[in-house]
């Protein structure tokens, strides 16, 4: 979607940027999607409005200039009605969302490592087993197939990314039964299902020597066979 007063600076690579894009897209709102190429983006800085030197960055006519990927989920999630309906299921949104970025920041360490092979280890056999079963319980504990409510929230979207974009091609066996029948429900929401389809990035981290893995499209293998 384009639109001149919404726009929305991140880098050509899933990485900090699906979960905001994909919200922008439930959300069904018009803007300019600026897929920034990282050879461009060393003079694109220069002429940005950027509050910490950096992107993500949103821009509307309510909030100006927003940064922080996590900020700007939260800032589009209310905005589209996608943060619970009572204090209680905010607070439960709040607790999936950083679980998932607890499993993010593990998943960082491997994927950024000097020494991939050094790390990869653990992590299938104990962080992503981990955190499957904190994600199993939080499934459980709700009963809809969402992981807060009766309805698609910030916490399923961003479920979703980290699961799909930064845990599943280590390993798509460590994905669990209930993991995966959440994945198919939220690609059957007509806007992921389109989003994933027409616009979804190829790889979570970009070809470049400091990234160790989720760097080749053939990485992503499968990702959306059901």
């Amino acid at each position: 979607m384009s639109g001149s007063g919404n726009h929305y600076y991140y880098f050509d690579v899933r990485a900090r940027g699906f979960a905001n894009r994909l919200l922008l897209e439930i959300g069904g709102i018009e803007y300019t999607d600026h897929r920034v190429q990282f050879q461009e983006w060393g003079g694109l800085k220069e002429t940005l409005p950027l509050t910490f030197n950096q992107i993500p960055i949103w821009q509307d006519e309510e909030v100006g200039t927003l940064a922080q990927s996590d900020a700007i989920a939260r800032y589009l999630a209310r905005k589209f009605d996608l943060y619970g309906k009572s204090p209680k299921e905010a607070a439960q949104i709040d607790e999936a969302y950083e679980l998932f970025n607890d499993l993010l920041k593990e998943l960082i360490k491997t994927v950024f490592a000097d020494d991939l092979n050094a790390k990869i280890q653990g992590t299938l056999d104990t962080t992503i087993p981990k955190y499957m079963n904190f994600a199993e319980k939080l499934l459980a504990r709700n009963g809809t197939g969402w992981f807060v409510g009766d309805s698609l929230s910030l916490a399923d979207v961003q479920a979703f990314h980290i699961i799909n974009n930064w845990t599943r091609p280590f390993s798509p066996e460590l994905i669990t039964p209930p993991i995966q029948a959440f994945l198919k429900k939220m690609r059957e929401v007509p806007a992921v299902k389109k989003y994933v389809t027409e616009k979804i990035c190829a790889t979570t981290t970009p070809n470049l020597p400091f990234a160790k893995y989720l760097n080749q499209p053939e990485q992503f293998k499968g990702e959306f066979d059901d």
